[in-house]
């Protein structure tokens, strides 16, 4: 959401206060003289309040919204999950029954290389689970341009211009 106000610091203030009411919070901030922008992390069921009292900071002057399923993803990775946990159980009894130091160094290694893609499939799932629970908006704060006696002149000027090129 791209919204032009005539105060970015107040606008900016007021974005964070809607957020009070809602378990979401204010995941980045970046805040400039002319502008801020928020990366925001808010619970589904509070998603079209919040975006309404968004709205009401100021002009809206973009609005976007999209959704990415990834319910397949996650089944994907709980799949791969499943069979790397299996893998590494068989490598715990093929290592408790590891005879050679040559052996016992092969499982070991092997057990380390499968235990860290478990890590790493269990930190991909919590992830995609957390962000299918809270959506993200992206919230942009920008002030708005008051052009002064040339600016106007050279609006017209374009406008004018524009006309005599561009019918419809």
């Amino acid at each position: 959401m791209d919204v032009v106000v005539d105060d970015v610091a107040r606008a900016a203030a007021r974005a964070q206060s809607v957020l009070v009411g809602t378990p979401g919070y204010v995941e980045r901030e970046e805040r400039g003289e002319r502008s801020a922008s928020f990366t925001l992390r808010i619970p589904e069921a509070s998603l079209d309040a919040v975006l309404d009292s968004l709205a009401t900071l100021g002009s809206v002057a973009n609005r976007t919204e999209s959704a990415e399923d990834v319910t397949e993803q996650s089944i994907d990775l709980d799949a791969r999950l499943q069979s790397l946990i299996a893998t590494r159980d068989r490598l715990r009894k093929l290592h408790d029954s590891a005879t050679t130091v040559a052996e016992v160094i092969t499982v070991e290694h092997e057990l380390a290389r499968v235990q860290g893609e478990v890590d790493s499939l269990e930190g991909r799932l919590k992830y995609l689970r957390s962000s299918a629970a809270l959506a993200t908006v992206q919230l942009s704060i920008r002030r708005k341009i008051i052009l002064g006696p040339l600016g106007v002149v050279a609006q017209a000027i374009g406008k004018l211009v524009a006309k005599l090129f561009v019918i419809r």
